[in-house]
């Protein structure tokens, strides 16, 4: 198909990029937006901030720089379900136009790199890049979600093979800090990057921190723009996907374990209604890329089209799901529907990878107190851990929703976050009691013990006298950032609850 080389400087739209002549421009609030209340995915109540949507550099830097008091934080579509994405009291600011369209912005055939629009969403970079045969794992469970949320959480999603982890293909990224500086973060480099636009001078920070700092960072050491990532070559938009119901946690850790050294992706779905010798017990899912011969021939002329649907419940879903005692039948039953001897099907990718785009359909399925996510991480050697959590939870009364597991064989970079190999655990409360944050403040002690760390994106009620003991590089963070962010710009409710 020869070569497309469109590599277009994220700091220079063009009329290409943008669909008209870029013209700078002053105006950096939109009117109709001004301060309104923001919700986490799946939360009840909120706080109020300003809302500031940026369409170009210039306006970006300048509401970056002009944040004052309680600071500012980069959003995205507002999928955490934590409060990482708010800033109560203070600003928050998403991009827009030619910060987030088009989403590829750049693709080299030859060296199999794309350049990618950190403000775009996964749906977007996910259709622009497969209409041309090219992939790149996500890492994030909601399609919705952008890649800049994606990286800033450090999201892992099924893996195998291949890093389930958001950054894996990521090479390099453009930031822009709260000085107002683009600078360029570079993977296991060591050496600044030119900068551009700093109205509060050069910064000369080490490149490599740069990157490791920014992944699992929560946006809270610059504002992500671009990044270049390693893409993968496919022949169309499905997955061949195994399937296989195990009847323990020994049997789906030990499942999980096979399929994730010998498959590029593989992930666990849990059956919460077990109890006793069968907690834990669930569906272990293993997939591929699919080939053109995989598919039947109704569907080989448009292999390459990106669907986002998946299937989904029917509209009429009753809020009596919320009972926890039907909720445990229809997990139940869910459970015997999975196949007892490996089967193998073909499915869209957003139907594997895309999970939490269900979640977000059904607001109806979310109880009074809002959903709460469960998620962290434990060495894994530690697995069978989980069948306790998964107790503790289900005497509280509270009503389980999705339950996953995703196993990681690789090293992360990041200083916020699990950087070794491990388990990764989600656990969605749709219904909870009153009783759960007692619970799940125990469990959190247990994990430090474990040397396990919770998931920062998801978290809203974390003791924050825990958060050095499971951070090992947390100061190694905090020192970048105080170098970074000298005036303390940056900030959400989830930083200054846990005083990061």
């Amino acid at each position: 198909m020869g070569n497309l080389d469109t590599n277009t400087p994220i700091d220079a739209p063009t009329e290409a990029t943008t669909g008209s002549a870029a013209t700078p421009t002053n105006k950096i609030v939109d009117l109709r937006d001004g301060v309104r209340v923001l919700r986490s995915w799946g939360q009840p109540s909120g706080t109020a901030a300003k809302v500031y949507k940026a369409r170009d550099l210039d306006q970006l830097r300048e509401v970056v720089t002009s944040s004052t008091g309680r600071g500012l934080i980069p959003r995205g579509h507002g999928h955490s379900l934590g409060d990482a994405a708010r800033c109560g009291g203070g600003s928050v600011v998403t991009l827009k136009r030619s910060l987030a369209n088009p989403a590829v912005t750049g693709l080299n055939w030859e060296t199999q790199r794309a350049t990618v629009r950190l403000g775009a969403t996964i749906a977007q970079i996910n259709e622009e890049l497969l209409v041309r045969g090219w992939f790149i794992p996500t890492g994030s469970t909601t399609s919705q979600s952008t890649f800049a949320s994606a990286l800033s959480t450090n999201a892992l999603g099924p893996g195998g093979t291949v890093d389930g982890h958001a950054h894996s293909s990521v090479q390099s990224l453009v930031a822009m800090t709260s000085n107002g500086e683009v600078v360029t973060w570079e993977r296991d480099r060591h050496k600044s990057q030119p900068s551009v636009g700093t109205q509060d001078g050069p910064i000369d920070i080490d490149s490599g921190s740069g990157f490791s700092a920014f992944i699992g960072g929560l946006g809270l050491v610059g504002v992500g723009l671009s990044a270049e990532v390693a893409i993968e070559p496919v022949t169309t938009s499905w997955m061949v996907v195994e399937s296989v119901r195990s009847t323990s946690l020994a049997e789906t850790l030990q499942l999980l374990e096979m399929a994730s050294t010998t498959s590029p992706y593989a992930t666990a779905l849990i059956d919460p209604s077990a109890t006793g010798l069968k907690t834990g017990r669930g569906l272990v899912r293993s997939a591929r890329h699919a080939e053109i011969e995989d598919l039947p021939d109704n569907r080989q002329a448009e292999a390459l089209k990106y669907d986002e649907r998946i299937p989904s419940p029917p509209k009429s879903v009753s809020s009596r799901l919320l009972d926890p005692r039907i909720a445990h039948r229809v997990h139940k039953l869910r459970y015997y529907t999975w196949p007892t001897t490996p089967i193998v099907d073909l499915q869209p990718i957003a139907e594997f990878f895309h999970l939490d785009d269900v979640t977000g359909k059904y607001p109806s399925l979310v109880g009074p107190l809002g959903m709460v996510r469960y998620a962290f991480s434990i060495p894994q050697a530690s697995g069978p851990h989980i069948a306790s959590v998964l107790d503790a939870i289900r005497e509280t009364g509270s009503t389980f929703g999705r339950v996953s597991i995703n196993q990681t064989n690789s090293f992360s970079p990041t200083m916020l976050g699990h950087s070794r190999p491990c388990l990764s655990v989600t656990i969605d409360v749709a219904n909870p009691t009153l009783a759960l944050t007692d619970v799940l403040n125990e469990c959190d002690q247990e994990l430090v013990a474990l040397g396990g760390q919770v998931a920062l994106d998801s978290d809203s009620r974390l003791d924050a006298a825990l958060v050095s003991e499971m951070f090992e590089k947390i100061t190694q963070w905090r020192e970048f950032k105080a170098q970074i962010d000298t005036h303390q710009r940056l900030a959400s409710d989830l930083s200054r609850r846990l005083a990061l």
